[in-house]
C-alpha cells in the first residue's frame, strides 16, 4: 500500500486508485480507501463505465464501515436512480446493508426486489436465501420456509432448504418454532417434517407422543417412522394407546419388526396383561433369528 502511494498522483490511472482502495481497505483505513475510491470514480473513463456500478457499491461499503450510515443510504439511492431498480442491484444493497448489522434496511432493498413482476421463481429462492443469510431463529427460518415453498417435493433446492431448517433447530425451545412454522405452511410435505422435528426436540413426551399418533392417524407419518411412534407412546406411558395400534397392526396382518414387538410386550407387562407378554417376546426373537440358510 505505502509502496503504491509513492507513484505521482499524475501519473495514476482508475485502474491504480482502485488498487490502492482496496490495499487501505485491508489496513482498515477507510477514509484513506474512501478517497481513492472517489478519485477512481473521477479518474474512469467516462465513455467506458462498466466498473461504475461495481466502484459505486464498494463506496457504499466503505461508507458503511465509517458508520455514515446516511450517506451510505444516500449513496445507494442516487445509485438506484442511476441504474434503475434492478433485482441484482437491490440484492446487492440487501447484502451491503446486511453484512454491515442494519437488517431492517437490508430487507427493505430485498422486499423492493421480491416484488418485480415475473419474478422468476429460482430468482424468487436466490433472493429470500440471501436474505435470510442476515437473520437468526425464527425470523431466518420464517424466510427459508417461503424459499422452500417455492418448489415441489422432489427439487433438490426445496429439500436443500427444509434439511437446513432441520439442522438449525436444535433445542427443545426450538420445537415451538418448528410448531409455528407447520401450522403457517400450506405444504402439507414441509408441515409434516417440521411437525416431526417438533416431536423430537419437545421435552414434553406426551405432546411428542400426540404429534406421532395425529400424524399415524391422518396418513402422514412415514412408514419408517412407525416403530419410532410406538416407542413416543411407551415413553409416554400412554400403553393402552400402543397397544391398541400394534395390535390393529397384526390383525390387518402387517409384519412387525422386532423392535415394535418388544414394546408392545413392554405394554402387556405395564398393563396388567402378564399372560400376552410372553408371546409378544417369543415373536420378537423369532424376528431376530437369522434366517435358515
Amino acid at each position: 500500500y505505502f509502496m503504491l502511494l509513492e507513484q505521482p498522483v499524475r501519473d495514476r490511472a482508475a485502474a491504480d486508485w482502485d488498487r490502492l482502495s482496496v490495499l487501505a481497505v485491508d489496513e482498515a483505513r477507510y477514509s484513506e480507501a474512501l478517497e481513492h475510491l472517489d478519485a477512481a470514480l473521477a479518474a474512469a473513463d467516462t465513455s467506458d463505465d462498466s466498473a461504475r456500478p461495481e466502484r459505486v457499491l464498494r463506496r457504499i461499503e466503505i461508507l458503511l464501515a465509517l458508520r455514515r450510515i446516511a450517506d451510505a443510504q444516500a449513496a445507494a439511492e442516487s445509485q438506484l436512480q442511476t441504474e434503475g431498480n434492478s433485482v441484482w442491484l437491490l440484492a446487492e444493497l440487501g447484502d451491503l446493508f446486511g453484512a454491515a448489522g442494519h437488517v431492517a434496511t437490508s430487507d427493505g432493498y430485498f422486499a423492493r426486489a421480491l416484488r418485480f413482476d415475473g419474478l422468476a421463481e429460482a430468482d424468487r429462492h436466490q433472493l429470500l436465501t440471501r436474505q435470510a443469510e442476515w437473520h437468526s431463529g425464527a425470523t431466518r427460518w420464517r424466510i427459508l420456509l417461503q424459499a422452500a415453498e417455492l418448489f415441489p417435493a422432489e427439487d433438490a433446492r426445496r429439500t436443500s432448504v427444509v434439511d437446513r431448517l432441520k439442522s438449525e433447530m436444535k433445542t427443545p425451545v426450538d420445537a415451538q418454532a418448528a410448531e409455528r412454522l407447520s401450522a403457517a405452511t400450506a405444504d402439507n410435505d414441509i408441515g409434516v417434517t417440521l411437525q416431526l422435528r417438533q416431536a423430537e426436540l419437545t421435552a414434553d413426551v406426551d405432546e411428542a407422543a400426540t404429534i406421532a399418533v395425529s400424524l399415524f392417524r391422518s396418513h402422514d407419518l412415514p412408514g419408517d417412522r412407525f416403530e419410532w411412534m410406538v416407542d413416543r407412546l411407551i415413553y409416554a406411558e400412554r400403553f393402552e394407546e400402543a397397544i391398541a395400534i400394534l395390535e390393529d397392526s397384526l390383525r390387518s396382518g402387517d409384519r412387525l419388526n422386532s423392535g415394535a414387538l418388544r414394546q408392545l410386550a413392554r405394554a402387556y407387562a405395564a398393563v396388567g396383561r402378564v399372560q400376552d407378554r410372553p408371546r409378544a417376546d417369543r415373536q420378537a426373537d423369532e424376528q431376530r433369528k437369522p434366517p435358515t440358510p
